[in-house]
């Protein structure tokens, strides 16, 4: 078993302070150790990652009620604003990332929740996307995002499914290009949504150029 070291001074190409911030902990075997927490802050889990990429959770989610999104800690749940923007991720580095380089999109705020892996979603976890009008998935760019994605939009209708080149993950598009980078893939996410809307409220294609010229202005 691995045992906890010293926080460590960055992870994968994170900034030291939202690392330190996030509490994650280093491994003697070169790994981490990241925590869960709920909403108001209290721990729930931790998962380990060692240094070949395997993880676990200690102690198991089947023995505290079962997985969690990472982040909840992060969002204002009590002071949340009717214009607030989710982001919700594909693993924890992928949220951190976000959280370090994404904190407003058009003076809106901007929150991320990260799903614990590509096959995690529950549709239990509705209820943390509810709260917000804007709700952006995004997921790596390969078959397991693209599920991961259909998941949660098989629930959270209103979601806008961003949608990555293939093989690329938002933490690498950002940490190489900046979160300029993301906006391009933000907006197409929000224009197709607009489009599904349209192709379900429009019966005639008149009636669709209006319902687009409406939206997109």
């Amino acid at each position: 078993m691995s045992v906890v070291s010293t926080r460590p001074r960055t992870w994968k190409g994170l900034g030291v302070d939202v690392v330190l911030e996030a509490g994650i902990e280093g491994l003697y075997d070169g790994g981490v150790a990241i925590p869960y927490r709920l909403p108001d802050g209290s721990f729930v889990y931790q998962k380990r990652i060692g240094a070949t990429g395997s993880s676990w959770y200690e102690p198991s989610p089947l023995d505290v009620g079962g997985l969690v999104p990472y982040g909840l800690e992060s969002v204002c749940w009590e002071g949340l604003r009717e214009d607030d923007i989710l982001i919700v991720a594909e693993g924890e580095s992928d949220a951190l990332a976000a959280r370090e380089h994404i904190a407003e999109l058009d003076s809106r705020r901007v929150f991320t929740l990260g799903l614990p892996g590509a096959s995690t979603w529950r549709e239990a976890w509705l209820r943390f996307l509810r709260p917000f009008s804007a709700v952006y998935v995004v997921p790596d760019g390969d078959e397991a995002g693209r599920k991961m994605a259909a998941a949660v939009k098989h629930d959270c209708r209103w979601a806008r499914v961003v949608v990555l080149e293939q093989g690329d993950d938002l933490r690498g598009l950002i940490q190489r290009e900046g979160a300029e980078a993301l906006l391009p893939f933000l907006d197409d996410a929000s224009w197709r949504l607009q489009l599904e809307l349209g192709l379900r409220a429009c019966r005639t294609l008149g009636e669709m150029e209006a319902w687009m010229t409406r939206e997109m202005v």
